[in-house]
Parts: structure tokens; sequence; C-alpha cells
């Protein structure tokens, strides 16, 4: 009789482990089955404009930096202000700091103010450099009446001179949309208005800015005279100079006197000085 409940026990004991050991694979595929789901990708789109290259400065727009949370390709949801989540079963294209760069890189040189807009300087010496911070790109709850979720998204700017590192000017852009739900594809679309609001925002200031700056160094350019240099006539400006020791006019030589040339003849020295 012993030997009989003993039997039945262990009959039951084995049963449970491959009961359990069944419900763990089927757990198991079941999460493997998830992960190989694919996700909705979803793209931003840049802001058009007239194209071309009609201004004189090469811009280089280097990767944003941002948080953890906000540097990958899922699409983050802040229920409150210290927890974060992520829409599921979907993402960006691409990881939020790569979305950014590439948006503004297409919107600045579709705007035509710009010579060349890149990501690097492409073996070429950059006039300047966008330093972007992503301070937030995210759904948060929407205010009390209002919308569920407004998507807010907020950059800060630096544009650097590559001559010396100095930096010209910052800006602090930002930008919301309401989302009237947590649906990927209406959450997308919240994303796409706010941040082509900061997309216009940045253009216009790079643009007004680089435009400002290259104006204000013509003007330098006027007023300041080289002093180891002298005016080649009286009636040049005084910018426009030619060197005494160049190899047009040597020392002591008149600027107007001509140059004799080998076979006797003579030429006068004409100086072309770009501004």
């Amino acid at each position: 009789m012993t030997l009989r409940r003993i039997a039945a026990g262990l009959a039951r004991a084995v049963a449970l482990a491959a009961l359990l050991g069944a419900l763990a694979g089927c757990a198991a595929l079941s999460s493997l089955s998830a992960a190989s789901e694919p996700f909705d990708a979803f793209a931003l789109t840049p802001l058009a404009g007239a194209g071309g290259a009609g201004g004189t400065r090469h811009v280089v727009v280097e990767l944003p930096t941002t948080s953890g949370a906000i540097a990958t390709d899922r699409i983050l949801v802040k229920p409150n202000r210290l927890q974060a989540a992520y829409l599921p079963a979907a993402r960006w294209v691409e990881p939020a700091p790569v979305l950014i760069q590439t948006l503004l890189v297409q919107s600045m040189q579709a705007s035509g103010a710009f010579r060349l807009v890149g990501r690097t300087a492409l073996g070429l010496y950059p006039d300047t450099t966008l330093v972007t911070e992503i301070r937030a790109f995210e759904a948060e709850p929407g205010p009390p009446g209002g919308p569920p979720y407004t998507v807010r998204v907020a950059l800060t700017l630096a544009l650097v001179r590559e001559t010396d590192g100095a930096i010209l000017a910052t800006r602090n852009l930002e930008a919301s949309a309401p989302a009237a739900s947590v649906d990927p594809l209406v959450v997308a679309a919240a994303f796409d208005a706010a941040t082509r609001s900061v997309l216009r925002e940045a253009v216009a200031w790079a643009a007004a800015d680089d435009a400002g700056r290259h104006a204000g160094d013509r003007a330098d350019a006027v007023r300041e005279p080289i002093p180891q240099h002298w005016a080649r006539d009286p009636g040049l400006d005084d910018g426009l100079r030619i060197g005494a020791s160049g190899g047009g006019c040597g020392a002591g030589q008149d600027a107007r006197d001509p140059v004799r040339r080998a076979d006797g003849g003579a030429v006068w020295t004409i100086a072309v000085v770009a501004t």
C-alpha cells in the first residue's frame, strides 16, 4: 500500500514537471514570436524649399546629443515627469538623434541659404558647425480639458566657427502639437507637426545669423586697412592694397611704374584684389 502511494506520488510529480516544462516552452515560443513581429516604422518630413545653393557658407551639422531615453529608435511617451515608456509595436526609421540630424541637413540645404550643408566636412573646411542638443522629443499627457497627449520637441542650437572654435550664436527652440490618441500614426503625425515648426525656426535663425555675420565680415574687410601694404592708386579704396614687397612691385618702387620685359618692352602692372 505504501509502495503504491509512493509510486502514484512520483507519477504525479513527473506529470506536473512535464506540464510546467510544456508551459515554459510555450511561453518561450510566444516571446520569440512577439520579438519577431515587425514594428511599424515612422519617418518625419523635412522642410521643402526653393533648392539650389544660393548661400556662400559651408555648414556641418553634427550628430545631436541627448539623454539615453531619447537616443533610441523607439517612440518615447512619458506618462509622468519621472517615468519613461515607449509606444508598443512602433519605432522611428532611425534613432532620434540621427533622425533630427537628417531633417536639419535636408531642410537647411533645401532652403538655398547655404552653399553646402552636410553631416561631415567631406574633406572640405567648413565655415561653421551646427551643434544640437535634443532636450525633449516625446509625447506627454495633455493639459486638463485638452487632448489626451501633447508631443513636445525642444532643441538647443549653437553655431561654432571652425577656425577658432568660437561660439557665434545660440538659440533654444521648442514647439508642441496635440495628439488625439496614442495610436502610433496619430502620435507620429503630431511629432511631424511639432518637429517641422522647430525646423522652420532653426533654418530661419541659422540663415539670418549666417547672412548677418557674412555681411559683417565684408564690412570689416573694408574698414580695417592692412598696415604693411600701401595703396596702389589714390583713387582706389583703402581696403584694396598691393604689397610693397610683393611680386608685383618691389620695395621703393612706385606702383604705377612700368615693369620692363626681357624683350625691352614695358607693361603696366595690374592688381586685382578680391573682397
